[in-house]
């Protein structure tokens, strides 16, 4: 799997879908700001990502989402993504968030 990606690096970043795997996220150690509880490392994503590519078909992955399973479709392309992170900014650990910048907005309000 990172062996197609380093193949198909650019292809893969120019057409991403999103999409969802189940990883092994450990408590955030970095930073507590009360908001990002969770971070994975390098390690974790990849034995994650590898479930999504070689022991999951395409029917597992449509049942996890059984109410828009072609939302899934997407899951094996998405998962690609934070390989690009971690490769092209030299990363061992990501912070997940879903915070954006009205996040950012309102706390400057406060």
């Amino acid at each position: 799997m990172n062996q197609w990606y380093q193949c198909k690096k650019s292809l893969v970043l120019k057409n991403l879908i999103a999409g969802i795997i189940n990883m092994k996220y450990s408590e955030n150690t970095l930073f507590d700001d009360g908001i990002n509880k969770y971070m994975i490392g390098y390690d974790d994503y990849i034995k994650g990502t590898e479930k999504a590519f070689y022991e999951y078909t395409l029917n597992d992955l449509y049942n996890l989402m059984p109410n828009n399973p072609k939302w899934m479709d997407g899951a094996r392309p998405g998962a690609v993504l934070p390989l690009a992170i971690f490769d092209m900014a030299n990363i061992e650990i990501i912070v997940p968030s879903d915070l954006n910048l009205i996040n950012g907005v309102i706390n400057d309000l406060d």
